[in-house]
């Protein structure tokens, strides 16, 4: 039985206490999970020559701006 129906089971069963243990349990690992990705991301980003995201959603390397041609 994975974490989820575990929790199910815990408030089916009117186990508030295991139930609310077992969701910050879940909570804590999911926020881990995606902190880690973002933190990967980043190093990948620097890595690359991104300062920042809107440097890579913008398509600037170094913090550079791109010019603007149309004055």
């Amino acid at each position: 039985m994975n974490k989820f129906e575990q929790l199910i089971e815990f408030v089916i069963n009117d186990e508030q206490n295991k139930a609310k243990a077992l969701f910050h349990e879940i909570v804590v690992e999911q926020s881990k999970t995606i902190y880690e990705e973002i933190m990967a991301e980043e190093d990948v980003m620097e890595k690359q020559g991104y300062k920042d995201r809107e440097d890579e959603h913008l398509g600037h390397r170094d913090g550079a701006e791109i010019p603007n041609h149309n004055l």
